[in-house]
């Protein structure tokens, strides 16, 4: 199973290059993927074809099929997909919420998304402090760390 993506291209409203163009790409199931490139080479619009921002949120003219476990993600809604793949930004900074106000409560953001109750939410971040050595810092802002503990928190 895993991410399969089969000539795929897209195009942004009022532009007429494409931002992809016949991508091919298996990553198999439990497997990280690692995307580089110049810029503008098409990375970010990858990553959204694949967590489904593309089509669902990013509108443009898309063409061939990105496949979740077999599903297409034009047929898959966002908080289904989301509990399958996800990706992390070259700064991270562009990916904290903005809306909490505690290293912890970031961390707690996409678990409270996903409807996981609190009780395990709370299981979950505590684990996640301490396999990362951040447990210290649950209680500062996220805003307040280094570049280096902050990716921590992507």
């Amino acid at each position: 199973m895993g991410i399969n993506i089969k000539d795929l291209s897209f195009i942004y409203p009022g532009s007429e290059k494409k931002a992809l163009k016949n991508i091919n790409l298996n990553i198999s199931d439990g497997e990280f993927c690692c995307i580089l490139g110049k810029n503008l080479a098409g990375k970010s619009t990858l990553c959204y074809t694949i967590t489904g921002f593309i089509p669902h949120f990013f509108k443009g003219k898309i063409e061939g099929k990105v496949l979740i476990d077999d599903l297409d993600t034009t047929d898959l809604p966002l908080h289904k997909i989301v509990t399958k793949v996800g990706f992390v930004l070259q700064n991270p900074f562009n990916q904290l919420s903005g809306s909490k106000f505690t290293v912890f409560e970031e961390l707690a953001f996409s678990l409270e998304n996903l409807g996981i109750f609190r009780n395990e939410m709370i299981e979950r971040v505590e684990e996640i402090l301490k396999k990362l050595k951040i447990y210290d810092l649950k209680h500062r802002s996220p805003y307040e760390l280094s570049g280096v503990n902050s990716r921590w928190l992507q």
